[in-house]
């Protein structure tokens, strides 16, 4: 993927995407109706504490939230794009699959950091593919790193991952004029007042389009000529079902981390991995389509999560450091597997020493979280400046 100078968030110099059409209405399943299904009819004390923090839930057909929601692209490029697909493939989603939304309030960090739990660990030197396994037992998600307003600049000329992932899953860009739309009923905020994030999990939409973005990532987009824009898309006649994992990191610190920054990070990562982890059985259903929520209420599933240079490019975020929490995140949320797509084999020293530091923190008995995050302030990581990707 090129990378070219420009702003990630687009908060300089664009406006958030916001369309109301109060109006409309359409058929869901609410949170009540849900959370039976996301945590099963048997709550242990174990249980509980999560079932507490699912904020929000709700559920739609898909074809159904695309027809009354539909995309509302306004840079010229993405409604070339959306035209086409629309009049020369003639997309219409399932009318078979749901789409399930849930946001969730932060969870407290666990006591106690096992570097023991078993977690295959992955690197990758490419971007996501999305591709699925042929094991239906493994859900996997997919991070959006998003902005703190989820999608809130889908429709405009930047052409980051954020944005990448809605111009590819038209769905997401449904969710977005579903939440503009729904009169504050469901919260599109990924962390409240900066201060705790509330992670928001999107199971089962469609993607449609797999975007050569060599030559048109980031300011390149928007000037990109028409030919350049169409001859960069692959349009997917059998879509690719994905689950999206939405977070945002704390952007442009200054100097080392401090306590508090590790700390966040740190919860918000474990806040959505476990989310994942919970949502298990749930989205299994969705994925495979099946009409009831499989019997082994997620014990024999396995989760893993697709991550990459989370918080870092133009967040300014350390990469190690980044590498390093998530991993610990996985681990706290006994997820299966977690790959890290990091673009290029240029940062091989980045993930040596935090393959090294997180065999530190390997203890026979396990180690307190508070002791972890204070050791990880002490090694003195360091805020990078962004580079604009």
């Amino acid at each position: 993927m090129a990378t070219s100078r420009f702003v990630d968030s687009a908060d300089d110099y664009e406006k958030p995407h916001y369309y109301q059409n109060n109006n409309v209405q359409i058929n869901a399943k609410s949170k009540d109706e849900l959370k039976n299904q996301i945590f099963g009819d048997n709550h242990d004390r174990n249980t509980e504490k999560f079932l507490s923090k699912l904020e929000n839930a709700i559920e739609f057909n898909g074809n159904d939230l695309f027809q009354k929601f539909p995309p509302k692209f306004h840079d010229k490029n993405k409604l070339l794009l959306y035209n086409t697909v629309m009049e020369k493939h003639k997309y219409v989603p399932s009318k078979d699959r749901s789409v399930l939304m849930t946001r969730w309030l932060t969870f407290s960090l666990p006591n106690t950091y096992d570097g023991n739990v078993p977690l295959k660990v992955t690197y990758k030197p490419d971007i996501f593919t999305y591709g699925q396994t042929r094991d239906q037992s493994t859900i996997e998600w997919y991070l959006n790193f998003a902005n703190y307003d989820l999608f809130s600049y889908y429709s405009k000329r930047l052409l980051a991952q954020d944005e990448l992932q809605v111009l590819e899953c038209f769905q997401l860009a449904s969710i977005r004029e579903y939440l503009c739309s729904c009169n504050y009923s469901f919260s599109s905020r990924i962390s409240e007042n900066g201060q705790n994030p509330t992670p928001i999990l999107i199971s089962n939409v469609e993607r449609i389009l797999n975007m050569d973005t060599t030559n048109i990532y980031g300011n390149k987009f928007t000037t990109a000529t028409e030919k350049q824009i169409l001859d960069a898309y692959n349009y997917l006649n059998t879509p690719q079902i994905v689950n999206i994992l939405a977070i945002e990191a704390p952007r442009s610190g200054q100097d080392s981390y401090e306590i508090s920054e590790i700390n966040y990070i740190l919860s918000t990562c474990y806040t959505g991995f476990m989310a994942a982890k919970l949502l298990a059985s749930k989205t299994h259903q969705l994925n495979v389509m099946k009409s009831r929520r499989s019997s082994s209420a997620g014990s024999s599933l396995k989760t893993i999560i697709h991550t990459g240079w989370f918080g870092c490019g133009a967040y300014g975020g350390n990469r190690t450091l980044m590498l390093i929490l998530q991993i610990i995140a996985s681990r706290l949320a006994q997820i299966n597997e977690i790959v890290f797509h990091t673009l290029t084999d240029d940062f091989k020293q980045e993930i040596i020493d935090a393959d090294s530091c997180v065999k530190e923190l390997t203890k026979p008995n396990g180690i307190d979280i508070q002791q972890l995050i204070e050791h990880l302030q002490q090694k003195n990581f360091k805020w990078n400046v962004s580079d604009g990707t």
